[in-house]
């Protein structure tokens, strides 16, 4: 079988970037005669034909599109962050595409073939499923201008989170309030930036010498109430925890509710603490103390990194923007040194 060629060899071939192939390619002035010679040669030497859907990555002559891939809509970490790119891709003339995958490679699978079939020009990834398929980010990267945010897979630009960093500060304030014995439910750990946070709470715990207790680390999986089952198993503990500290407020709205079922009163009886910082944290009765993430500050890096990526092509090396987290507090917290 004849061997099939692709920007990526010919760049390798060239000693350039993949960027570059893309711009000799599509005709742009931003590479030197010296530089596009070479490439051209290469190109009509192995007789590569351009993709006409990866062209318009930088010709922009495809459809003004961009896919975002969520787990659900349940969640309102996700419906948060779609009201800040959605009003953001529209001011520069882009329509948002919206598919649900509940966090399954199959659905993935399917929205980025239907993506690309229907020309898009990008795609903002948002996933708890590892996409670890080498083969699945090239058709990706050669097909879409591509950013992640929070996902577990390299090898395309991405937004992140100080996740342990953050549940650190957010642990720390309760043992500060006094709580040494601390709960903590979460779900999907195996998620790289959900294991970060798991990581900063076991962190927190053996900096300020507390011992780690196996009970109170609860993941509940793939559940569909996250936070509730969570919290009546530690409540069910021989020695129940003082404080539960929630991976994120889509498990503390789960872990109110089954307080309150038990009859258990916020902080009077057990402290809660999430993360995240969500337009609705305030809502919560009593109000959570929380570790913030600049969600609008994220939504607005990744619109602009796709958008460059459309204009440009996804970069050989990709970028990596981190965003730090600020711990607010709540009145969900009580102080039991002063009891």
């Amino acid at each position: 079988m004849e061997k099939m060629y692709g920007i990526k060899e010919i760049a390798k071939m060239a000693q350039v970037s993949t960027a570059t192939v893309s711009r000799v390619i599509n005709g742009s002035d931003r590479v030197s005669k010296k530089t596009k010679k070479k490439v051209q040669q290469i190109i009509d030497t192995v007789g590569y034909i351009p993709n006409e859907v990866a062209r318009g990555l930088v010709k922009q002559s495809s459809s003004k599109v961009v896919g975002m891939i969520i787990p659900d809509i349940f969640n309102v970490y996700y419906a948060e962050m779609t009201t800040y790119i959605e009003p953001a891709l529209r001011e520069k003339g882009y329509s948002l595409q919206l598919c649900i995958s509940n966090s399954e490679l199959e659905k993935i699978n399917y929205y980025i073939d239907d993506l690309i079939s229907r020309k898009a020009a990008g795609v903002i990834i948002l996933s708890s499923a590892l996409l670890d398929s080498e083969k699945l980010i090239e058709k990706i990267r050669r097909n879409l201008a591509v950013v992640a945010i929070e996902t577990g897979f390299d090898g395309v630009d991405r937004i992140c989170v100080e996740n342990k960093k953050g549940m650190y500060q957010a642990v720390d304030y309760l043992i500060r309030n006094g709580h040494r014995k601390i709960g903590f439910v979460g779900y999907e750990f195996h998620h790289p930036s959900l294991l970060d946070r798991v990581n900063g709470y076991k962190k927190a715990l053996a900096d300020n010498g507390i011992e780690f207790c196996d009970a109170y680390l609860v993941d509940e999986g793939n559940s569909t109430t996250p936070g509730y089952a969570g919290a009546l198993k530690l409540m069910d503990c021989q020695d129940p925890p003082t404080a539960i500290q929630c991976m994120n407020e889509y498990c503390a709205k789960g872990v109110y509710t089954a307080l309150m079922e038990r009859g258990l009163k916020i902080p009077e009886h057990v402290s809660v603490s999430g993360f995240d910082g969500l337009r609705d944290f305030k809502l919560y009765s009593p109000t959570l103390a929380t570790a913030a993430i600049p969600l609008k500050e994220m939504a607005t890096a990744a619109v602009e990194l796709v958008l460059n990526n459309i204009a440009d092509g996804n970069p050989e090396v990709v970028r990596t923007i981190t965003f730090p987290t600020t711990l607010r507090a709540g009145e969900s917290v009580k102080n039991i040194l002063l009891v």
